[in-house]
């Protein structure tokens, strides 16, 4: 009570103060000049209390403010004039505008205030959970090319997710594939890797550029011949140049780190078209120009990126899948969907 102002109420309790309400001989904290031969106990002040002329009309009992949510017609605790302690340290100001404040209380407001006051002592019901960004969804392949992402790719298709495969349509026209992967036509509208690169110059979240149905990406890297002559390269490798830029901008999104056995790598490697050629024109990170013709080199370069991407996602939902030994029922498993495992181009 003191706390609100309410001081000296403790000692007398609250009934035999109640009774002053409309004393016409209490000013403030003291007894007017006339009452002021009276005892100054309770029992006798109120003996010697004056006769009030006329009693307050009967007003319906309301709940203390400190009981109820605040509503219309009932002033806040805070906006409530204080009658002891307060800074009039009087009564006067008070008795008048809390009885008329009361009156004005229709039932409808007197519900109101039942009902906040059942509101109060209840638990707040839980918020429904909202929507999921689109990136909440992604899942994301962070090996290397040749190592099943072909295969993840169709699994991902199978169960339902929206893939895509170093390209957008890729598979679809033969001609534009190989054109694109030669000499790079279409590689700003199609090319994944090319399309991250340009997001994440832009300031944009690394994924934003690629279409929003998307929510699978198997593989993402891509590099391509930047002259007939092949003397230069152009090489996108996001899951090398922008990983920490993935893995702040997708918390959420399951990653897979796919690998295999890495002579079997290399090998495939070499099978592919002119993939190792292009490896050793391009400038990679961990990978110069120049550098790659040994198959130790290309060993080392993925065996770091492995370990990068182990370290960077080790409080990140990362799946690390060695398609040699793992299969339908480790992808089932990571992705709480029924998942299958075939092999494509491996």
């Amino acid at each position: 009570w003191r706390e609100r102002g309410w001081y000296g109420w403790d000692r007398y309790g609250w009934d035999g103060w109640d009774s002053w309400d409309r004393s016409d001989g209490w000013e403030g904290s003291q007894w007017r000049a006339d009452s002021a031969d009276q005892s100054t106990s309770p029992s006798n002040r109120q003996s010697s209390r004056p006769e009030v002329a006329k009693e307050p009309p009967a007003v319906s009992p309301v709940r203390p403010w400190w009981m109820d949510s605040p509503v219309p017609g009932i002033p806040s605790p805070r906006d409530r004039p204080r009658r002891w302690g307060s800074e009039q340290r009087g009564y006067a100001e008070v008795s008048e505008v809390s009885h008329s404040q009361v009156s004005q209380v229709s039932e409808e407001e007197a519900e109101l205030t039942s009902s906040a006051a059942r509101w109060l002592t209840l638990a707040p019901a839980p918020m429904p959970s909202p929507a999921p960004a689109p990136s909440s969804a992604k899942i994301v392949v962070l090996g290397m090319p040749k190592c099943g992402t072909t295969s993840l790719h169709e699994s991902f298709k199978r169960a339902g997710f929206r893939s895509v495969h170093w390209a957008l349509d890729a598979g679809q026209e033969i001609k534009k594939d190989t054109r694109l992967r030669l000499y790079g036509e279409g590689a700003d509208e199609r090319l994944l890797g090319r399309l991250i690169t340009k997001a994440v110059q832009r300031g944009l979240s690394p994924f934003a550029l690629l279409p929003g149905e998307v929510d699978a990406l198997a593989e993402m890297n891509g590099c391509h011949w930047t002259s007939k002559q092949k003397d230069a390269v152009q090489a996108y490798f996001p899951q090398m140049q922008y990983l920490r830029e993935i893995c702040d901008a997708y918390p959420d999104a399951h990653f897979i780190l796919n690998s295999r056995n890495l002579q079997d790598w290399v090998k495939s490697v070499d099978k592919h078209n002119d993939m190792r050629e292009r490896l050793i024109q391009a400038d990679l990170p961990g990978l110069p120009k120049g550098i790659g013709e040994r198959d130790e080199d290309l060993i080392e370069w993925v065996s770091r990126h492995h370990e990068r991407v182990a370290a960077q996602f080790m409080h990140r939902r990362l799946l690390k899948f060695n398609i040699d030994v793992h299969g339908a029922a480790e992808l089932s498993a990571f992705l709480g969907r029924r998942m299958e495992w075939p092999h494509f181009n491996a």
